[in-house]
């Protein structure tokens, strides 16, 4: 079966233009390859990051994440803009809804849903790299979904922890 997520690394090369200096930080400089150094921010120097850890790239970058453009996962028949995600949406963020609890969020629960909604996009015919990044979309979604619908009176910032590693650990589960 397919998981839900690859681990594996891809050499991409891409360049970004220098930023104009603001408030302090200088401009960030020559990203090529798969290792990028960044330029002086805020008196510290030498950020080094690996190719293989980066995220999404923006649009005027290589435009790039998990191997398929998100424009592409857009515009594909099931992608975001179709009819037919408007029930997986509804479907995602009742799930969401129900994977909430009071102190974190229920990594089985969320694990899934994603792979629920993976598995389904993939029975359509969509690719698996396009599927991972629409069922991604999609989870962002229905979060703004329920976010939009929800009277939030606070922010219990001592269960961050917790919701990263539910959310890290769902993210593990819908891999295997």
């Amino acid at each position: 079966s397919t998981g839900f997520l690859s681990t594996g690394s891809s050499s991409t090369s891409f360049s970004q233009r220098a930023a104009a200096s603001t408030s302090g930080a200088t401009s960030t400089t020559g990203l090529t390859g798969t290792t990028a150094q960044f330029g002086s921010v805020a008196g510290q120097t030498g950020f080094t990051s690996s190719g293989a850890s980066q995220g999404a790239y923006s649009q005027t970058g290589a435009g790039r994440s998990a191997g398929v453009s998100v424009i592409s996962a857009l515009n594909s028949p099931m992608g975001l803009k179709s009819g037919s995600a408007a029930s997986r949406i509804n479907q995602m963020a009742s799930s969401l809804l129900n994977a909430f609890r009071p102190n974190g969020v229920d990594a089985n629960a969320l694990a899934r849903s994603l792979q629920s909604s993976f598995s389904s996009l993939r029975s359509s015919g969509m690719s698996s790299s396009e599927a991972k990044v629409e069922v991604l979309l999609e989870t962002i979604v229905g979060l703004l979904q329920i976010l939009s619908n929800a009277e939030i009176r606070g922010i219990n910032t001592a269960t961050s922890s917790s919701v990263t590693g539910s959310a890290a650990r769902s993210f593990e589960l819908a891999l295997a």
